[in-house]
């Protein structure tokens, strides 16, 4: 686990809000990082340092894929690299606010939320964003509204005798529609709201030798294994896919009918170190082996730490938003049936970099 500095720690104080706990909630988006064990290594200074988790050589989790939502012409606070899972042969899924413009918050929007801080607490016991926003500054917002019009998918496919040759790396181009209810709320750099961080990238050419991913039946439970894979640790010339497991500590139902869960778990049961995620890893595949198959029940969504510097990972709930999904993927369908309505524009379609990199 990486060490945070004084000042970082001394700000994530835990902050009780309503009927739930949670502590420095920062969206974990953005250029540097990837799946971090959160239990550390000591180096020979005693000083803690991370531990790498295993890259998925044997490309079990070949459908999730790096996503780059940069746009020049934004600047580079609009530049992010997060992870995504492949839900059609056109159709990438990740989050939101990997691919949509994160923006000051206006002064209606502040007064409007200030009104609704004030309402009293749902006694349902779901999670209301008016309770995560109570006494907080929101300073930004992020909506469905603009979101990359020219987002780069890459999928890296291991050789099958590691070490023999170099990956093979392939990229694809698409835009990006985010979920209409996506909206996730800023105190600063921290995430304080979060509902339906959802978006897909309709790619401009069928992704080459990668199946979709199942989606769930059910919704996950707490004590739930799962699998978190994201390329948090990779450069530009060398994407890495990272996995590691974990189990779920929490389920959160949200009054807005979305679901987030939190894996807190600092060992697994057999006292391996348990994964946890870090900038670069959202948007990538949280996975639950259901009969032998991995399904996608989650998105990785943002990271927290408590007063022990302990980190947690939040996930975004597939499950609630599963009608959503399926609607996309057959309109998917329907537009590779009938390509001259459906055509993404500005894509430059597919471009191999490497055949065996």
């Amino acid at each position: 686990m990486r060490t945070a500095p004084a000042a970082y720690r001394g700000r994530c104080l835990l902050e009780r809000l309503g009927p739930y706990v949670i502590g420095c909630w920062v969206a974990c988006g953005c250029e540097e990082g990837a799946l971090q064990p959160s239990a550390p290594s000591e180096t020979s200074a005693g000083r803690s340092a991370p531990v790498r988790p295993p890259l998925d050589t044997g490309n079990r989790y070949l459908s999730t894929v790096r996503v780059d939502s940069g746009e020049a012409a934004e600047g580079p606070r609009w530049r992010h690299k997060c992870s995504g899972t492949v839900i059609g042969p056109r159709l990438v899924l990740t989050a939101a606010h990997c691919v949509c413009k994160k923006r000051d918050i206006t002064p209606e929007e502040r007064a409007k939320m200030s009104a609704s801080a004030q309402e009293e607490p749902s006694a349902s016991g779901l999670v209301s964003r008016a309770q995560r926003t109570k006494g907080r500054n929101v300073t930004a917002i992020v909506t469905a509204s603009g979101c990359a019009e020219h987002a780069t998918v890459t999928t890296v496919r291991y050789p099958d005798i590691p070490g023999r040759s170099k990956p093979s790396i392939q990229e694809y181009q698409g835009a990006a529609q985010a979920h209409p209810d996506a909206e996730l709320l800023f105190d600063g750099e921290t995430a304080i709201w979060a509902n339906a961080d959802l978006a897909v990238i309709t790619l401009t050419k069928e992704v080459e030798g990668i199946a979709p991913v199942r989606l769930p039946e059910a919704e996950v439970k707490v004590e739930d294994r799962i699998m978190m894979v994201g390329y948090g640790m990779s450069d530009d010339e060398k994407p890495e896919r990272r996995f590691g497991e974990n189990s779920i500590s929490e389920v959160r139902q949200l009054d807005s009918g979305g679901v987030e869960f939190i894996a807190r778990n600092q060992r697994l049961e057999d006292g391996g170190v348990a994964a946890q995620l870090i900038p670069g890893d959202s948007g990538g595949g949280c996975f639950k082996v259901v009969d032998d198959a991995a399904v996608l029940v989650g998105v990785n969504a943002s990271t927290s730490r408590n007063l022990w510097d302990q980190s947690s990972s939040i996930f975004t709930s597939v499950y609630p938003f599963k009608d959503w999904l399926q609607r996309q993927i057959r309109d998917e369908a329907a537009r590779r049936d009938h390509p001259a309505g459906g055509r993404v524009e500005g894509g430059r379609g597919v471009r191999a970099r490497s055949k065996a990199r």
